[in-house]
């Protein structure tokens, strides 16, 4: 059934239904949006700071509301839930102390003229956002481009509807103009036509690799602005050097975040053939602690997939793997949208036809054992969102690290996203980059203003 429902993973209860925004109503508000944000643009950066300031202390103030709608709409822990409206508050604290250095003027020495470099705002964008962490995606591509100047229409996903309501209602409270951050229940068909609308200037798009290049398609065919993220099949690296059990502990806090519903998340283990089998039954062992349970105790470690039929996705997809080769360390256990950890062993990464995202709680176990090796098995998948290195020796960390073709490399860490760390993939992971000083350029119109001196002068 389509539409927007939101439905709890964990209790299967139907929460609530959203009708769709239809054409002339779609047509009304981006009307209304394209007055707001010319207006907003006209503001002095310390008007347009204030009312974030009021949305930090709002999400302060309304963390377990936020919390509790996030974990009954997409089953994530509460835990993680709370952690979620934090790190969007962490982003906000980021953009509030760093905006006025990163949008001042940037002055070009010309023997001619005079030149200052302006981050001017393109006009109105575009996010299409999943449903996997519903406010932080919203927040790292919404707040420093409002800031900037720019306005949003926001196309959340369909299961998410109520917190795409509520972070509409803490813009709204927050001070930010009616109309400047708007919600929309769009179809598809519909978001085509805003796209190839010229009042929207910008598309930012997180979700599917097949998605994204129908987006950018049409969005590339209107000549409008895009920042993709698209999926990933990030590698975790353990060297021959590291500590065994410090690269389980690694490796499932790189796995099991959300579910192991991240684009982020560590999705193949390639393990130093020295290490293999401590690596594998140390891991087996740890996962025994891990059992799909109600998300709003505390005491949970393992919540619920989004829904049963992206479990049902996931267990087709590791019989896929099976049937070419793969060995199942223990069981394939689903019930319902509970999907248990398991572990995949297989001889060699890549395996044909699985290189597709496994987006849930499945750890795809590979042995390698040359560096050399290990560089070819990571840099032949298609994504390239990023990858981790586990290991002592931290000059031989860098040296693989320069041969990566990935986004990000982190080293003796998961991959993670930071208010601060610029973020974003390179080959089918997609283009672009949010946060850090980044977040505040990548829709700006970057205009010089060129003062010709008059001769002599």
């Amino acid at each position: 059934m389509g539409g927007y429902r939101s439905v709890n993973p964990w209790t299967g209860d139907l929460l609530a239904t959203y009708a769709e925004t239809t054409d002339s109503e779609c047509e009304k508000l981006l009307a209304e949006s394209q007055k707001a944000q010319a207006e907003w643009a006209r503001r002095a950066l310390d008007d347009r700071l204030r009312p974030l300031e009021r949305l930090n202390s709002l999400l302060a103030e309304r963390k377990e509301d936020c919390a509790r709608m996030i974990s009954s709409e997409m089953g994530k822990l509460i835990t993680e839930s709370e952690a979620e409206v934090e790190k969007c508050m962490a982003l906000c604290s980021y953009v509030l102390d760093q905006a006025q250095a990163a949008l001042e003027d940037d002055v070009i020495e010309h023997g001619l003229a005079d030149v200052r470099v302006r981050k001017r705002p393109l006009g109105l964008l575009l996010g299409v956002m999943p449903w996997n962490f519903p406010f932080w995606q919203v927040f790292r591509f919404a707040v420093p481009n409002l800031i900037l100047g720019n306005g949003i229409l926001l196309k959340h996903a369909s299961k998410v509807g109520g917190c795409s309501l509520l972070i509409e209602s803490l813009m709204n409270a927050a001070g930010f103009p009616v109309g400047l951050y708007r919600n929309i229940f769009v179809a598809h068909q519909q978001v085509q036509r805003l796209l190839e609308d010229p009042r929207v200037c910008g598309l930012s798009f997180t979700g599917s690799e097949s998605a994204g290049r129908h987006l950018a398609s049409i969005a590339g065919k209107n000549l409008k602005k895009q920042v993709l993220e698209l999926g990933g099949n990030n590698a975790l690296c353990v060297l021959e050097d590291a500590d065994v059990s410090k690269a389980v502990e690694m490796a499932i806090r790189a796995r099991l975040v959300n579910a192991g519903q991240s684009c982020i998340a560590a999705k193949r283990m390639l393990v130093h053939e020295s290490l293999f089998d401590a690596f594998l039954m140390e891991l087996k062992s740890a996962l025994n602690d891990y059992k799909v349970s109600d998300p709003m105790h505390r005491s949970s470690r393992l919540a619920p997939m989004v829904s049963e039929q992206e479990a049902k996705l996931l267990e087709r997809q590791v019989e896929n793997v099976l049937k070419q080769g793969g060995e199942l360390i223990g069981l394939l256990d689903r019930r319902k949208a509970c999907f248990s950890p398991c572990i995949v062993k297989q001889e060699r990464w890549p395996v044909e036809d699985v290189e597709e995202e496994l987006f849930g709680p499945v750890f795809l176990v590979s042995a390698f054992s040359k560096r050399d090796d290990l560089i070819q098995q990571v840099n032949s998948s298609s994504f390239g969102l990023g990858a981790s290195l586990v290991g002592e020796d931290l000059g031989a960390m860098r040296a693989i690290a320069d041969r990566l073709q990935e986004g990000s490399v982190f080293l003796n860490s998961p991959v993670f996203s930071d208010p601060k760390i610029p973020f974003g993939g390179v080959k089918n992971s997609g283009f672009g980059r949010e946060l850090g000083q980044q977040a505040f350029s990548e829709f700006a119109n970057i205009q010089p203003l060129v003062i010709f001196k008059e001769k002599g002068s």
